[in-house]
């Protein structure tokens, strides 16, 4: 079970009998998995795992709409970008299976909804939706460690606001960090099921700190590599299969308006001063750009290409957003320019 093709087979038996899965252990989701048996006993238990994946799947497409509206209120920019990524390749075949990305997907929804709330939300509710978010941050780390690398654009982004608006104090940064550990809780799992030995089977022993230290950090697999001692095919070909993946599975005229959303952004920030998009932007070009690095696995080979086209997800989900949000600006000013022509055809014409 130590390679990636038993990877997904050791997360499903965890949940069923309760060992600790693979590293980095993902406690959130073996928790919540083992919730869902107890709830549904009757029936298949990698069933009962695939229709909590097609739960936290569905709720991921109806947070990008509530995202998308928030911020561009326009319905139809929210339902375009909530069908694009729920009946994509990639987000419709995880989100049926009893794996850990569909709930990724349904975290970072809920994290970019919380930014989101904190940019334009009320000022009387700030200090509640960043407690609220340094929790989810905490959440995201407990089932994906991929979420680090937008939540590296988030904290700062929080932080300066929070100075910005004079609320930062050491008693507040106490708490957030507070409720960030709140957040990583479900890492308890880890030595709790070792020391209980229920199991038959588990994945090494995280009963003392280093062992526990050594599944967090994914020592075995290569803490900053997908797989350890493995060579992949370069940042570029990386980057150039993302690219080709974007146009194939999320259309071209999606890339096209994602490739927009860049100026879109430049000028939502110069007319508003909102700086939310441009966290968003620098969030999914950071991602990009470090896992097109560290995605040290060899493509060309299909197994490995499957595996690295997973983490894919997280970043359409951002690219999703941002260009839906660009086709309702680019909507709204087609529409002002040719209502401006019509009324100035019909002032000359009478």
């Amino acid at each position: 079970m130590r390679g990636h093709g038993g990877a997904g087979v050791c997360r499903r038996f965890a949940c069923y009998k309760r060992p600790v899965s693979h590293p980095p252990g993902y406690p959130l989701f073996t928790l919540l998995s083992i919730l869902m048996l107890l709830a549904m006993p009757f029936g298949s238990p990698v069933w009962s795992i695939n229709v909590l994946s097609a739960v936290f799947g569905a709720i991921s497409s109806g947070l990008i709409y509530m995202i998308i509206y928030r911020l561009c209120k326009s319905h139809a920019a929210g339902i375009l970008g909530a069908f694009m990524f729920a009946f994509s390749r990639l987000v419709w075949t995880w989100s049926g299976s009893a794996e850990v990305f569909s709930l990724n997907n349904l975290l970072l929804a809920v994290l970019m909804f919380t930014a989101v709330e904190f940019d334009i939300g009320e000022q009387k509710h700030v200090i509640k939706v960043s407690y609220f978010g340094s929790f989810v941050c905490g959440l995201c780390l407990s089932n994906q460690h991929t979420s680090i690398l937008y939540i590296v654009f988030l904290v700062p982004w929080v932080m300066l606001r929070l100075w910005k608006n004079e609320f930062l104090c050491s008693g507040l940064i106490l708490k957030l960090t507070l409720a960030f550990a709140l957040g990583l809780t479900p890492y308890l799992y880890l030595p709790i099921s070792t020391v209980a030995n229920v199991a038959r089977w588990t994945w090494g022993d995280q009963s003392s700190l280093a062992g526990f230290l050594k599944h967090l950090l994914r020592q075995e697999y290569g803490t900053w590599d997908l797989l350890k001692d493995h060579s992949g095919q370069g940042f570029m070909h990386g980057l150039q299969s993302y690219l080709t993946h974007i146009t194939a599975d999320l259309s071209i005229p999606l890339s096209m308006l994602s490739a927009l959303s860049m100026w879109i952004t430049a000028q939502r920030y110069k007319s508003s001063g909102s700086s939310i998009l441009v966290v968003f932007t620098s969030m999914v070009l950071g991602y990009i750009a470090f896992f097109c690095w560290r995605a040290n696995l060899d493509i060309a080979n299909p197994l490995f290409l499957k595996v690295v086209e997973r983490f894919w997800m997280q970043s359409d989900l951002v690219l999703v957003v941002l260009a839906s949000i660009s086709f309702a600006d680019v909507y709204r000013q087609v529409s002002a320019s040719t209502y401006f022509s019509s009324s100035t055809s019909v002032s000359l014409m009478t």
